[in-house]
């Protein structure tokens, strides 16, 4: 199931053990993503980015900030599973902000994740 598998990549935790169990389960600020861990325990200065669906943000863990608040230095995409059915009439959220009028989601989350990786140095 998305969610869960999600959790477990963002974590490297069973689903079990961050209470992420079903679609639409949200995850505890309290859980520490492989991202914050690599920024807490090594030297080396490494960016996060994540693009597409996250699922795992609700009302109790900071909707649309969650991916930041997760330790991911940039995200675009649906954090709260938004978008439904229609790929073409959706809102995207880049840290936090909302913006509509987007392509198609999946080439939209492509052209951010390959412009945002161009930016890098």
């Amino acid at each position: 199931m998305c969610s869960p598998t999600r959790a477990t990549i963002l974590t490297g935790r069973y689903s079990y053990r961050t209470g992420v169990l079903t679609a639409g389960d949200d995850i505890s600020l309290d859980e520490t993503s492989l991202q914050s861990f690599i920024d807490t325990n090594i030297q080396n200065t490494y960016l996060h980015g994540a693009f597409g669906k996250w699922h795992l943000a609700g009302p109790e863990n900071g909707e649309d900030d969650n991916p930041n608040l997760m330790g991911i230095d940039h995200y675009a995409g649906l954090p709260a599973g938004a978008g439904g059915t229609n790929y073409y009439d959706w809102t995207l959220v880049q840290d936090g902000r909302s913006e509509e009028g987007i392509p198609y989601t999946t080439t939209a989350f492509a052209d951010l994740a390959g412009e945002w990786i161009a930016s890098q140095q």
